[in-house]
């Protein structure tokens, strides 16, 4: 709309800013539209300006790692005499506009590697799972059990 309202006005200040449709649809004053080409930018404005080169300094001197919560402390620590003190939103809002984004780190659950063939345990029972008796065929998915004895799986064992 401004840039509609930029783009018909004349050189001459007492036109009237919109067009009117027709002679008897009221007229918009000159003085109640703003021209925003014009007007200074806001202190908000000016002091985002400066407060985003200072965050890509902070960003790019911590190997561009830090996320809102460290960069909001980092600012305040390194530029509260130029700055004051920075809300935590307005770091987060101007890192968001900026595109930078801390780096996440997940824990990392161990994943279980399976063994090589020729790492393998060799296959004492050749894959006959019946027993006599109790106890006289163990069978475990897992290297070392604690039992009464010892450890099961240990060479030692036997």
């Amino acid at each position: 709309m401004n840039r509609f309202i930029h783009d018909t006005t004349d050189a001459t200040p007492a036109q009237p800013r919109v067009p009117a449709p027709s002679p008897a649809v009221a007229r918009a004053a000159a003085a109640s539209c703003c021209d925003y080409q014009v007007l200074w930018p806001s202190p908000r404005a000016v002091r985002d300006r400066e407060l985003k080169t200072a965050i890509r300094d902070v960003y790019e001197a911590n190997y561009s790692c830090y996320g809102v919560r460290k960069m909001w402390k980092a600012i305040n620590r390194e530029y509260a005499d130029r700055f004051g003190n920075i809300a935590r939103c307005t770091v987060e809002r101007l890192m968001r506009q900026l595109g930078i984004d801390g780096v996440r780190r997940r824990r990392k659950r161990p994943k279980t590697a399976s063994a090589r063939a020729e790492e393998c345990p060799e296959d004492l029972v050749e894959r006959e799972f019946t027993a006599e008796g109790p106890n006289c065929l163990w069978v475990a998915d897992i290297t070392y059990i604690p039992t009464q004895r010892g450890l099961a799986g240990d060479e030692s064992y036997a």
